[in-house]
């Protein structure tokens, strides 16, 4: 799948497979969003933070790196010795390690996918285009049931009498 693809079925599904790992990238608010009929998410409101570099945070911190004539220095704090892992730490530790590659290999292909995070920022703000749904009472059940999200779904069958036809 090119790019285009891909997020083509990011705005559809909410997940984007990240080519080059066994990784993807799953948009919480779109997720969220089909879930609920009644309620609308916003993604400016859902994410904390923009994905793009921020260029105030580093002339900030630059200027407050500059060493001050009146302040005191403070004494460094001693190294602490390494104390020995108990087995549950060490089986920890362990699993640290092990998943420790492919978070790596995981953030690397986030950081190739150039598409993805060129449209990030418009995703967070709201202003990419998201296909309307119907908002028919009537469901689609055949397709319904072909949604990777069928196991999710609840279907219930009433039947109600027509008015007018009370008894027969």
């Amino acid at each position: 799948m090119d790019a285009s693809d891909e997020l083509r079925s990011l705005e559809a599904t909410g997940i984007y497979r990240l080519a080059g790992s066994r990784a993807a990238f799953v948009d919480p608010v779109r997720l969220l969003g089909e879930s609920y009929r009644r309620f609308r998410l916003v993604p400016s409101a859902y994410y904390s933070r923009s994905f793009g570099p921020s260029r105030q945070g580093g002339e900030a911190q630059a200027e407050g790196t500059a060493p001050s004539p009146d302040r005191k220095k403070r004494k460094r704090k001693r190294q602490t010795k390494a104390r020995e892992l108990n087995a549950v730490e060490r089986i920890a530790e362990a699993r640290h390690q092990e998943a420790r590659p492919l978070l790596i290999s995981a953030h690397n292909s986030l950081l190739d996918a150039k598409y993805l995070l060129e449209y990030l920022p418009g995703m967070i703000k709201g202003d990419e285009c998201r296909p309307e749904l119907e908002t028919s009472s009537e469901n689609n059940f055949v397709e319904l049931g072909g949604s990777w999200r069928a196991p999710f779904y609840e279907m219930t069958i009433c039947f109600q009498k027509p008015l007018g036809q009370d008894e027969a």
